[in-house]
């Protein structure tokens, strides 16, 4: 009895064989895999919604002061150059937009001058090689040192660092003349004033930064692509038609628009560090491609009050 009763007693206070511990240590490592995994993709997803928050809310800034420049534009008498586009070759060059180590962007830009008010503009590409638009506004006046009146405005695609040790990115940047430099320069927006000189600390609101925006002026981030389009309705057939840009130049309003439509390509913050490392060689992949895939198209109608 005594004997059954010891290998009882060493039977239960035995460890375990090492056949236990193997399927043991093989379960837990299945449960902490699946742990990772679960978590990973809960981390993924809550990256892409904070990306599209920040895309979202780099839109809604840049359409407010889109919507409130368009609705507020002053256009004089003789309608041609109120309102003017620059696009590669056709006015000046976009600083910034080539100062890349590896520049790999498509050179091709594709404008469909046949559109409607409400056709899509996903394969749009104004602003492959920078593009800028600038317009007149009357615009109330902001306080003691704004008194408000007619001045110039410009809206155009840079790549700028934030600081020295930060890689380029991408920015959709607003910049305006003073109501009495604007005078003082002419309301033509071909005038030289406004592609001369550079930006001055005294001068935030000199006829330069028109041409030289600075930090200070960017609305928008990672904006790589950005048009505007004028429509006026047909007295006959009621349709709406182009009237900005033309065929012929692709920079002067020929006539009033009544509808504006603005589009936008915003990259998300993933889509920005590719492009980036595309553009400093770390990969090589295609860079319309990866714009395509980690960005979205915005477009929304001003109509001109």
């Amino acid at each position: 009895m005594k004997q059954r009763a010891y290998r009882y007693a060493n039977q239960k206070n035995r460890g375990f064989t090492l056949l236990e511990l193997v399927v043991a240590t093989a379960v837990s490592v299945v449960v902490v895999v699946m742990i990772i995994r679960v978590a990973s993709a809960m981390l993924q997803q809550a990256e892409r919604s904070v990306g599209a928050m920040s895309q979202t809310a780099e839109v809604e800034i840049a359409r407010q002061y889109l919507e409130s420049d368009i609705q507020s534009a002053f256009v004089p008498e003789d309608w041609r150059g109120s309102l003017s586009v620059k696009l590669p070759g056709e006015g000046w060059g976009i600083e910034g937009w080539d100062s890349v180590p590896h520049d790999v962007k498509p050179t091709d830009r594709v404008i469909d001058l046949n559109v409607g008010v409400d056709d899509s503009l996903l394969n749009e590409r104004w602003g492959k090689e920078g593009v800028q638009a600038i317009w007149l506004v009357n615009d109330p006046p902001k306080g003691l040192n704004d008194p408000g009146g007619i001045k110039v405005v410009s809206y155009q695609l840079k790549r700028k660092r934030l600081s020295a040790s930060a890689f380029p990115r991408y920015y959709l940047m607003r910049s305006e003349s003073s109501a009495a430099e604007s005078f003082r320069h002419g309301y033509k927006l071909e005038d030289s004033a406004y592609d001369q000189g550079s930006y001055s600390d005294k001068a935030f609101w000199s006829a330069s930064v028109i041409r030289h925006p600075t930090l200070n002026h960017i609305v928008a981030t990672n904006v790589i692509d950005f048009g505007i389009r004028g429509f006026s309705k047909d007295a006959v057939s009621g349709q709406f038609r182009l009237v900005f840009p033309d065929e012929g130049s692709s920079t002067g309003v020929g006539e009033a628009a009544e509808i504006w439509v603005v589009f936008l390509r915003v990259l998300s913050d993933q889509g920005a560090e590719m492009i980036e490392n595309i553009e400093q060689g770390r990969t090589s992949h295609d860079w319309w491609n990866t714009a395509i895939g980690y960005s979205k198209v915005v477009t929304f109608n001003v109509v001109a009050p």
